[in-house]
């Protein structure tokens, strides 16, 4: 007995530990890019693409026989791995990969056909895209393929580790969840000096008051704005001892740079469009207002990496050649089980002990 999980989560190792105890053989899905390597059983990296028998049609059945007679395909986006033997060295390795062979990294489908599949997806899995109204923004699909994009809370472990290893001097936040202030909070403790964060908000991450993250992030604020009076009022020594020059020294000595403040708030606005240029290594974002009552001229920022936490919607595409929609857990497809919780597994194994014997 072959059976699927489908999402990595606590609730789904638990549940795949329990049935390969059991006597099942077990193949969990994380439904995210990352490398999966410290279980005990498979775990697969990629996005779903669609789960569906491998020859029956929706509503088919077979004279005599149930529609288990035919497995369940659960097909996935492959992409080449890289050996993760620290962050550092994978991210290098990435990079390097990235710029000679492009190609290589290029995802593929492949598949896994399996007698059962419990689905312990959460909305969380589902990210919405970058753009306003929950859609993507111009360009979005290429440059995620391409540049450092991370999506939603199940990806924050991968950003920090990005970040950890690359030193990033600039990134951008993009969404108005919880999720977008703590991988702020903890992206600004790892050294990251500048920001550019766009929300629909006007006041961005206000009304968070679990764990003081509010709290915590206008202190981040007021500890910025005391270090910017401090940055300017140097440069302003500094300019005015440049101007005190000769001229003939002035020439030779380079004028003092004026500070500009390391936070850029984008309230009310949206992406509209990401670009990855070939010679660059920033992205750049091109943000528009969203407020209809008043014009402002759109923007042009730069970003080494992106993290969007513009909230989440659960999806069913993955389905459709199943016709599911709904999450009972004995679903309309007969082998197909929704879970939440392991405390639904007795009420699960109970209905696949008609079909199958314990190993």
């Amino acid at each position: 007995m072959k059976i699927a999980i489908l999402g990595l989560n606590d609730a789904s190792l638990s549940v795949a530990h329990e049935l390969q105890e059991f006597g099942a053989q077990v193949v969990l899905f994380s439904h995210q890019k990352k490398s999966i390597h410290q279980y005990d059983f498979p775990c697969l990296a990629g996005k779903i693409r669609r789960v569906q028998k491998r020859f029956l049609k929706r509503g088919e059945t077979i004279e005599g026989k149930s529609r288990l007679a035919d497995l369940f395909r659960v097909v996935y986006d492959y992409r080449p791995e890289i050996d993760e033997d620290s962050d550092l060295e994978f991210w290098q390795k990435f990079k390097q990969l990235e710029k000679d062979h492009s190609y290589l990294l290029e995802s593929s489908e492949r598949f896994i056909d399996v007698d059962l599949v419990i689905d312990m997806l959460r909305a969380e899995d589902f990210p919405n895209p970058m753009g306003a109204a929950g859609t993507f923004a111009l360009n979005e699909r290429g440059a995620a393929k391409r540049g450092p994009i991370f999506y939603g809370e199940s990806s924050k472990h991968d950003f920090l580790s990005y970040v950890k290893a690359i030193g990033p001097k600039r990134l951008a936040i993009i969404g108005e969840e919880q999720i977008g202030l703590e991988v702020f909070l903890e992206s600004k403790k790892l050294g990251v000096q500048e920001f550019v964060i766009v929300t629909c908000e006007e006041k961005p991450w206000q009304s968070f008051d679990h764990q003081g993250l509010s709290q915590q992030f206008r202190e981040v604020l007021d500890q910025c704005l005391r270090d910017y009076e401090l940055a300017k009022e140097s440069f302003y020594a500094k300019i005015n001892s440049w101007k005190d020059l000769e001229d003939f020294e002035r020439t030779k000595t380079p004028k003092p740079t004026e500070p500009s403040f390391p936070l850029i708030f984008c309230s009310r606005s949206a992406v509209t469009a990401i670009d990855c240029l070939s010679d660059q290594k920033d992205m750049f974002l091109t943000v528009e207002s969203i407020d209809l009552t008043q014009s402002r001229p759109h923007q042009t920022l730069a970003s080494e990496a992106v993290f969007v936490a513009t909230g989440y919607e659960r999806d069913y595409s993955y389905l459709s050649s199943l016709g599911l929609t709904s999450e009972s857990v004995l679903s309309d497809e007969v082998g197909y089980f929704f879970m939440k919780k392991t405390e639904e597994l007795p009420c699960v194994l109970q209905v696949i002990m008609k079909f199958f014997s314990r190993a």
